[in-house]
């Protein structure tokens, strides 16, 4: 019997600013909980009424507190399981 697949939406950024030294810095979130080093982008789960931009700022905003962000481009969707 086959089982059938449920994808989880996710939606990730490259979140990317410059500095006062005009340099660009790129925006990865890290864990002090986990014994190694470790680094994911902003992101996470599209929620069942959201579209991914929406879940994309929302996501950010919970985990960075950034409000005012400009989306310069869509980078694409992985489907993977």
């Amino acid at each position: 019997m086959r089982v059938p697949v449920e994808y989880v939406r996710k939606a990730y950024a490259l979140v990317i600013r410059l500095n006062a030294n005009q340099f660009d810095e790129l925006l990865v979130l890290s864990f002090k909980s986990i014994d190694y080093p470790f680094f994911r982008l902003p992101g996470g789960n599209v929620k069942q009424n959201e579209n991914p931009l929406e879940a994309l700022l929302r996501e950010i905003r919970v985990e960075t507190g950034l409000t005012e962000l400009t989306m310069i481009r869509e980078l694409g969707v992985i489907k993977y399981f």
